[in-house]
């Protein structure tokens, strides 16, 4: 795709950790950019995600051995360290953009000292949060004057971006969309087979799956459940599934094409996630959209943007999770009628295909980059 081409442009893929494994969704895009040099810019080196950076420009304040000071104001008033800001401009920079709203405000520092746009990305719980700072949330209604431009993952998103002060005009609803070459179609599904992908966290909702298919199993129906992923609540998710005597698959956090085998040999794919108290819940859903990719319907709950990756009905079911009879109930009807699963393995995707292509959406976003660089150049021609 010529994304590493020195002669391009760069764009600065801002995040303070660099990189959780969780967060591909951070670095996938960066393999179909055709008009500018992607360039990964952070504070911290991550080491379990750090592979998925490697064909790319990295460069980690860290590296530079910043003294208590630069740290402390990076810190407090997110003045970077000139170093890392000298590193950095080689690359040419003409954008950045801060993947969390958490990293818009060192981010909006460093693009005032390089004397470039800002996008900021907003991905669920930096924004759904009810128990987030006063600091940051006071930090997050500034950078909404500052930035040039605001992404939310969901229509969802936009509407609590909007309760919470952003401009309108400002946002953009803009789906990373998943890399439709990888995920396909492959094995045969085995009948009775549920898949969980995520992490083991309240909010994704495997303790309603686990209960759902001890329903399940408790009525004679044959069903295999394996979960991937890895979280603080593995323990108790293994503990709740040996009281209620139901074999599982715990297989832990697993590479992409790992991933991509399990979901490909499922019957459908289960995410049940919720809303909790404090606001946890989902911006969109990645998983879902893989899932579909593979021609895996997906039964997802009623939590944040998630439902929107779903043609209810069609490509897979939205429910309730909380309620874990209808969720079995769910289950049940898609292994009890082959037909009905192959209709929606066919729709679910060629629904990923049309809608949230990977290389079409990094089109797209490359289209934003260039309009707000364009506008950006305007606006200091006339200072």
């Amino acid at each position: 795709m010529n994304s590493s081409d020195p002669s391009k442009l760069g764009v600065l893929i801002f995040r303070k950790r660099l990189l959780p494994p969780s967060q591909t969704f951070v670095a996938t895009p960066a393999r179909y950019f055709r008009r500018f040099r992607p360039v990964f810019v952070g504070l911290l080196k991550e080491q379990a995600g750090w592979n998925l950076l490697e064909p790319y420009p990295t460069i980690l304040l860290s590296q530079f051995r910043p003294s208590w000071f630069h740290r402390l104001l990076l810190k407090l008033v997110g003045r970077p360290a000139s170093a890392w800001v000298k590193a950095i401009s080689l690359y040419r920079p003409a954008l950045v953009h801060a993947q969390f709203g958490w990293d818009g405000v060192q981010a909006l520092h460093l693009a005032k000292a390089l004397g470039v746009p800002l996008v900021v990305h907003f991905r669920g719980s930096d924004i759904t949060r009810t128990d987030a700072s006063r600091l940051y949330i006071r930090r997050r209604r500034r950078l909404y004057a500052k930035t040039q431009a605001v992404i939310a993952v969901s229509a969802f998103l936009k509407s609590r971006l909007i309760q919470d002060g952003c401009p309108h005009e400002k946002i953009l609803v803009h789906h990373d969309g998943v890399d439709t070459e990888f995920w396909q179609p492959a094995n045969r599904p085995r009948p009775g087979r549920v898949c969980f992908v995520g992490r083991l966290v309240e909010c994704k909702g495997c303790q309603h799956l686990i209960r759902a298919a001890a329903i399940l199993r408790g009525q004679g129906r044959e069903i295999e459940l394996v979960v991937v992923g890895d979280g603080p609540m593995r323990r108790r998710l293994q503990d709740l599934s040996t009281a209620l005597g139901l074999p599982v698959r715990f297989l832990g956090m697993l590479p992409p094409n790992r991933v991509r085998e399990q979901l490909a040999q499922s019957w459908v794919c289960c995410l049940p996630s919720t809303v909790l108290p404090d606001g946890s819940c989902e911006g969109l859903g990645n998983t879902s959209l893989e899932a579909q990719a593979c021609g895996v319907p997906v039964i997802v709950g009623k939590s944040g943007g998630l439902p929107e990756t779903v043609v209810d009905g069609q490509t897979g079911l939205v429910v309730d999770a909380h309620d874990q009879e209808l969720l079995a109930s769910a289950i049940s009807g898609l292994m009890a009628d082959p037909a009905r699963r192959s209709k929606m393995s066919e729709a679910a995707r060629r629904h990923v295909v049309s809608r949230f292509n990977l290389a079409v959406q990094t089109d797209r976003l490359e289209d934003l980059y260039e309009q707000l660089i364009a506008e950006h150049g305007r606006a200091k021609s006339k200072d």
